[in-house]
C-alpha cells in the first residue's frame, strides 16, 4: 500500500470501483466513480450519481416485507400494503415416486397457488428525506445505500491491487457523476496515483470553473471531454445547465499538453441529427491536434432500471438505439473531417 502523509485526511463520496474497466480509457482500468454531478441528463447510465450525498437504492424482487422500514422511517414514507399473489407459491413435498431413487426427496417441490395476501413495498418518494434508516435495517438488503465515505489511502489501495494488469497505458480513471463537484479529493488522489507511476484519466463533463480544471492538469495524462450538444439552449433544456462553460473550459484544455478524447454520448431525438455531430465536427477541428480523437457512444438504455430504484423517472423510455447505418453516417462525417473517430468507449 501506497504512503499517503499522515497530515492528509480528505475524504469522498464514491458510488463504485470498477476493475477492470476497458472503456475509461486505453488500457486496462480501475475506475473511481465519484457522486455529484451539476449536470441532470435524463439518460444517465448512473441516476444515482447525480445526487452528492449517498442516498438509497431499492431491489423489490429481494424485499421479504419484514415491515422494519417501516416501522423505521421517520417520514412515513414506507408503507407495506396488502397484494393479492398471482404467483405460485411453493411448499415442499416428500417425492414418493419409485423412480427417482437418486433424488433427494426433501429437495422435490410442488407449486401450489394461493391466494393469501401478501405485503408489498411501497415508497412515496417525494417523502423520503435519504435519512438511511431503512437501509439500515432491512434484512434482506433489498434497500442497500449508494454512496460511502472513502479516503485517498483507501482507493490507492484498492487501485494497486491491479496495478500488473496496467502495462503500459492502462492505469486509473476517475469518473462520475462529475469529478470536479470534489476537486479537493480528486487532486490529491491523482497525485497519490502519479507517485505510484500509474497513468491517470478523468471522464468529466467540464462544467467546472477552470481554477479547479487548471488544478489537477499536472496530475492527469488523458481527459475523457464529455459534449453532449452544441447547441447552448438544448444543452439546458436537456441537462439543466448551458454548454458555454464546457466549450469553453475545453477551448483553455486545448492550449495545454494535455491528451484530449472527446466523447459524445448519441441519444435519439436530442444530440444524434446531422447538423449537430457536423457542428460538433467544426468545434473539434477548430483546436487543432489537440484532441486525439472523438469517440461516438451508442444510445443504450442499461441505466434505466436504476431510475425505479431511486424513485425517479426515465423520460427516454422507448427510445430506439441507433443503427449500423446511422452510426456509420455520423462517423463519416468526422472522417470527412480527417478527424481520428472511433463508435464506443
Amino acid at each position: 500500500m501506497a504512503i499517503i502523509k499522515k497530515s492528509s485526511n480528505l475524504k469522498g463520496i464514491i458510488f463504485n470501483i470498477q476493475r477492470y474497466s476497458i472503456n475509461d480509457g486505453p488500457g486496462i482500468r480501475t475506475t473511481i466513480f465519484i457522486k455529484g454531478c451539476p449536470l441532470h441528463c435524463g439518460w444517465c447510465s448512473n441516476p444515482e450519481s447525480q445526487r452528492k450525498d449517498p442516498e438509497i437504492i431499492v431491489r423489490d424482487l429481494k424485499c421479504i416485507s419484514s415491515g422494519r422500514c417501516e416501522e423505521v422511517c421517520p417520514q412515513g414514507a414506507i408503507k407495506l400494503v396488502e397484494s393479492e399473489s398471482t404467483e405460485p407459491r411453493v411448499s415442499p413435498k416428500i417425492s414418493t415416486n419409485i423412480f427417482q431413487p437418486f433424488t433427494n426427496p426433501a429437495a422435490i417441490i410442488q407449486s401450489q397457488p394461493s391466494s393469501k395476501p401478501e405485503k408489498k413495498r411501497v415508497i412515496n418518494w417525494s417523502k423520503c428525506d435519504q435519512c438511511l434508516k431503512c437501509a439500515e435495517v432491512c434484512p434482506s438488503k433489498s434497500i442497500e445505500i449508494s454512496g460511502r465515505q472513502v479516503d485517498v489511502a483507501e482507493c490507492l489501495e484498492e487501485i494497486l491491487r491491479d496495478k500488473a494488469f496496467y502495462a503500459e497505458d492502462g492505469g486509473m480513471t476517475i469518473s462520475g457523476g462529475d469529478p470536479l463537484t470534489q476537486i479537493d479529493f480528486i487532486k490529491e488522489l491523482f497525485m497519490a496515483s502519479k507517485m505510484e507511476g500509474l497513468n491517470t484519466a478523468i471522464d468529466t463533463t467540464g462544467y467546472g470553473s477552470w481554477d479547479n480544471m487548471e488544478k489537477i492538469i499536472p496530475y492527469v495524462d488523458l481527459f475523457l471531454y464529455d459534449i453532449k450538444h452544441m447547441d447552448p439552449k438544448i444543452h439546458e433544456q436537456e441537462t439543466g445547465v448551458t454548454n458555454q462553460l464546457i466549450l469553453s473550459n475545453l477551448k483553455k484544455l486545448a492550449k495545454t499538453d494535455t491528451r484530449i478524447w472527446v466523447r459524445c454520448p448519441l441519444i435519439p431525438d436530442f444530440n444524434d441529427s446531422k447538423k449537430n455531430i457536423s457542428q460538433l465536427a467544426g468545434f473539434v477541428k477548430d483546436l487543432g491536434d489537440a484532441v486525439e480523437k472523438v469517440s461516438l457512444l451508442p444510445y443504450h438504455r442499461y441505466g434505466e432500471t436504476k431510475y425505479d430504484s431511486t424513485g425517479r423517472i426515465y423520460p427516454y423510455a422507448g427510445k430506439q438505439e441507433q443503427s449500423r447505418e446511422d452510426l456509420e453516417i455520423l462517423k463519416n462525417i468526422f472522417e470527412e473531417q480527417d478527424l481520428k473517430v472511433s463508435v464506443g468507449g
